[in-house]
């Protein structure tokens, strides 16, 4: 999956009975996927991969939690 250069203020979910993904974007400064939820003893999470094989690269992931 490609993914554009830009900032991302959502959550991403996959098919979590797809191996091999893949998401490609533009570079981690340039396609941002930006989250602020906080769960459990004030744990934080943007994101999550449960899954076999998957890879992400040119992907920034940031929590704006703390921000």
């Amino acid at each position: 999956m490609y993914i554009k250069a830009v900032t991302y203020k959502e959550y991403v979910f996959g098919d979590t009975q797809r191996d091999n993904f893949v998401m490609v974007g533009d570079g981690a400064t340039k396609t941002i996927i930006m989250g602020n939820k906080s769960f459990m003893l004030n744990i934080t999470t943007t994101m999550e991969a449960i899954d076999n094989g998957f890879l992400m690269r040119g992907v920034g992931v940031e929590n704006a939690k703390n921000h």
